[in-house]
């Protein structure tokens, strides 16, 4: 990562003083301080139990190629012995020494995840894509584009998407006002591909007739046509199809487009009458973000690592893979410790695991450690 003079020099500073941060276990103004892992590692029973002599804390800066995140780790370890074996967790952060919020953007989530080594195809510019509804002309149409971001109304809007997001859910409601009634669609975006996201433009030659025409890019060979889950065309190809309602209540129409390693679906609702009271749209890229692989960043993630007879084991494999859903630690409990005079302070966290450890050497050779008593406490500045 690179990084201005001024940041270095910041950098420095602050490694100057945080050498301090590796401490003992905390006093608790409360109640007696014990931390301890009480549990199973290879099917066999481990307690570890740590008091002032054996317990160390520490805080240090991930640099990831992106941002510096922090680096949070406490480990029952023999101070008196270096070739004993050793239980360490790391837990990955926000970078607290600029966020006060230490409690709540650190520990807000219950689940800390696998830390992974591979990088990771991600935007470094916007997303700008028009939307157009389809014979909604007259009725009010309200956008939800499925990132958080406020609705809007408009028969053709056009949204930004800043954030890396994989799926979004767009949602459309039209309200028609004259026809008095309401319909709503909602389709799931591939925003990483949009390419190999098929969706329809509708045509309507009279009041209860309509045709379908499918848009895509992506090579699908097959098209199957449903309306209220039944299918009422398949085609090999890109081809129009057409249909006659003869009601006037209102039907979902679908259509699933397969073809080599893709699959993708898109959505509509439809009505026959004089004024239809549709909810179908339609998208147009207008700009698409520039990308490049960066490394995953290690954000509410964890490692935990041990170390029986001299083998170290951890609990993401050394090969380079994503392993970032893969559940390592659950919390239960968090809650902070005083401060100390260089305003370092420390988190206690309880909590459960069940996972797998893996030999950093031998990726064949892997032990489970389970606990449902986890009692642990990581520094911070």
């Amino acid at each position: 990562m690179k990084q201005s003079i001024s940041k270095l020099l910041w950098v420095l500073l602050f490694w100057a003083g945080l050498s301090a941060c590796q401490k003992d276990a905390p006093m608790d103004t409360q109640s007696p301080v014990q931390f301890k892992f009480e549990g199973t590692i290879d099917g066999q029973a481990v307690l570890f139990e740590a008091g002032e002599k054996n317990y160390f804390l520490n805080t240090n800066y991930a640099d990831n190629g992106i941002n510096d995140v922090l680096l949070m780790s406490g480990t029952f370890e023999n101070k008196a012995d270096p070739t004993a074996d050793f239980l360490r967790f790391d837990f990955y952060g926000y970078d607290s020494a600029r966020n006060n919020a230490i409690l709540q953007n650190v520990f807000s989530n219950t689940d800390f995840v696998s830390f992974s080594q591979d990088s990771l195809l991600q935007n470094t510019s916007n997303l700008v894509i028009q939307f157009k509804t389809i014979f909604a002309t007259g009725a009010i149409n309200t956008w939800d584009f499925g990132d958080g971001s406020p609705t809007v109304t408009g028969d053709s809007v056009v949204h930004t998407y800043s954030s890396n997001l994989p799926f979004v859910n767009v949602k459309l409601t039209t309200n028609n006002v004259l026809q008095g009634c309401t319909e709503t669609v909602t389709n799931v975006m591939n925003l990483d591909d949009l390419t190999s996201q098929v969706q329809f433009n509708i045509s309507a030659p009279s009041t209860d007739s309509f045709v379908f025409s499918s848009i895509t890019a992506a090579n699908f060979n097959n098209f199957v046509w449903r309306i209220d889950s039944l299918i009422f065309a398949q085609v090999p190809s890109g081809m129009a199809v057409s249909t006659t309602l003869n009601d006037s209540l209102p039907h979902q129409v679908e259509l699933i487009a397969t073809g080599p390693l893709l699959n993708s679906n898109w959505k509509g609702k439809i009505q026959a009458s004089a004024m239809p009271c549709f909810a179908a749209f339609f998208f147009t890229p207008i700009s698409l973000p520039s990308q490049e692989v960066r490394i995953r960043k290690p954000f509410n993630t964890a490692i935990l690592t041990y170390r029986k007879n001299g083998t170290l084991y951890s609990s993401y494999k050394n090969d380079g893979t994503n392993q970032s859903n893969q559940v390592i630690f659950t919390k239960t409990d968090a809650r902070a410790y005083d401060k100390n005079a260089n305003g370092q302070s420390t988190i206690s966290l309880r909590g459960s695991v069940n996972t797998f450890l893996y030999n950093v050497n031998n990726l064949n050779d892997s032990i489970q450690i389970v606990s449902s008593n986890v009692s642990t406490a990581v520094a911070h500045p």
